[in-house]
């Protein structure tokens, strides 16, 4: 066997690898892998179908994990952004349920400066 058959079944254990994957960004990792020897043995061999073939799929799985990881940045950025706004609200609203304007006692025992510790045997009244 040459060098060549080598560098073509590693590009179809890469492939069969992708069939392995749970997640899409290893997949993909492993479908550019695979892109890359098959062209390098299409190129070797003389294989002008396996060649063009995977010229072809090379910028396509390149565009999808660029676009897969610009996507995992917006909706972690996203979310991130959305967990602080509804912080800031669920502080707003508890501040407002508890302010003393709504006629409750809540918001001077809630804000108020502690007082002295119980003494043991001490009931709270």
């Amino acid at each position: 066997m040459s060098w060549v058959d080598y560098v073509g079944f590693l590009a179809a254990l890469t492939v069969l690898a992708t069939f392995c994957m749970d997640t899409i960004l290893p997949l993909r990792g492993f479908a550019i892998a695979s892109n890359i020897l098959f062209i390098v043995y299409g190129i070797a061999g003389q294989l002008y179908p396996v060649l063009f073939l995977h010229a072809v799929l090379l910028p396509i799985n390149i565009g999808k994990i660029v676009q897969l990881v610009r996507r995992n940045r917006l909706d972690r950025c996203c979310l991130l952004r959305a967990s602080s706004e509804a912080r800031n609200v669920d502080r707003i609203s508890f501040a407002g349920r508890l302010s003393s304007r709504n006629g409750s006692r809540a918001f001077e025992l809630a804000t108020r400066e502690p007082g002295p510790a119980a003494q043991p045997g001490q009931r709270w009244r």
